[in-house]
């Protein structure tokens, strides 16, 4: 009888993917050998109206096991972290990233666990330090580190927040940078801002209205050259995806423009979230959710009454981006990622 995984080879194709982005139990119907990929939750981003951080992505466990049928393994997935501003946009704290697992008879339980929340200070004129990933063991092929934001600011703005970061898939998730730049915010033309971390390379979004998304010293469109894990769930990268925020429906506005959609757009997989610019009024300002795996970017808003601001969402163990605005203006933010469990088949046995 064969042994499954002998004579395996780096560029042996996938079969099938099989993904898990809520806890429960599975057996599978042949023997196997796969490719198994156990992300933490992301931490959900700062709302701040002085300086703060987004949250760290879910660390990652990676292993090549063999999964006999008709044993029962158990999926646990953890849950993204709530972005910070709670039930009325006041600045506030994000909540951590839930920790993923998967176990099973014959098998060391691999464990991703979540990244930090994304936290913030009322100080002004002040660097708050970023925020870390979460960490992983088990995995007998790696045990990555997710990403982590960067610090607040990199020089001596006033306002500070940074985006989140992205998960690692083979090797040490990337953490977003520092927030920088000179944003209008308010009267202080002092507001540091960050993208959120991409899986790798960099990509850029077109500016849209007047409502911009800048991505600071680079081209205006998408450039996919680098990014990575587009096929790690079958997927392409040829547009937005639309994705739903996790609110009431009393915070969703119709857009008054083509740049988001109500919730806002999931951007391409790997591709970190922008810096959203927003000057508008009677609309909110949400920044696009970040493709699968990487980090929420960030959003301002010019002191517009009435509107709310909030920093990009994630997706698949990212964190989430911040969000930041001057004392008395509302805002949220971005949720972190869901864990997720992933299943890469390359070898099926009777």
């Amino acid at each position: 009888m064969a042994v499954l995984g002998a004579g395996a080879s780096a560029s042996r194709s996938v079969l099938q993917s099989i993904s898990f982005t809520s806890s429960t139990t599975w057996a599978p119907a042949q023997n196997m050998y796969a490719k198994v990929y156990v992300i933490g939750g992301g931490g959900g981003g700062a709302f701040t109206s002085g300086n703060g951080a987004g949250g760290g992505a879910g660390g990652t466990a990676v292993s090549l096991l063999n999964l006999a049928s008709g044993t029962t393994y158990t999926v646990t997935v953890g849950a993204g972290g709530t972005g910070g501003g709670g039930t009325n946009g006041a600045a506030g704290n994000g909540g951590s990233g839930g920790t993923s697992s998967f176990a099973g008879s014959g098998i060391t339980t691999m464990t991703g666990s979540g990244g930090s929340a994304g936290s913030q200070t009322a100080l002004t004129s002040y660097t708050f330090g970023g925020r870390s990933g979460g960490s992983a063991s088990g995995g007998n092929y790696g045990n990555f580190t997710g990403g982590g934001s960067g610090n607040s600011r990199d020089g001596s703005q006033t306002y500070g927040i940074s985006g989140g970061g992205a998960v690692g898939l083979w090797a040490n998730g990337v953490s977003s940078e520092a927030g920088s730049g000179n944003f209008d915010i308010g009267s202080a033309t002092g507001g540091a801002l960050s993208m959120g971390a991409s899986l790798g390379g960099t990509a850029t979004i077109r500016q849209l209205g007047q409502e911009a998304y800048y991505f600071p010293g680079l081209s205006q469109y998408y450039n996919y050259n680098g990014v990575g894990a587009i096929s790690l769930l079958g997927m392409d990268s040829s547009g937005e995806r639309n994705f739903e925020h996790n609110m009431s429906s009393s915070t969703h506005q119709a857009p008054n423009s083509a740049a988001y959609s109500i919730g806002g757009n999931l951007l391409p997989s790997g591709v970190g979230g922008p810096i959203y610019d927003a000057y508008t009024a009677g609309n909110y300002a949400v920044s696009p959710v970040a493709g699968y795996f990487a980090g929420g970017g960030t959003a301002t808003e010019r002191n517009v009454s009435g509107v709310f601001t909030m920093g990009g969402a994630a997706s698949l163990g990212g964190g989430g981006g911040g969000s930041v605005r001057s004392p008395g203006y509302r805002g949220y933010g971005g949720e972190g990622g869901t864990g997720c469990v992933i299943i890469e088949v390359l070898e099926y046995s009777s």
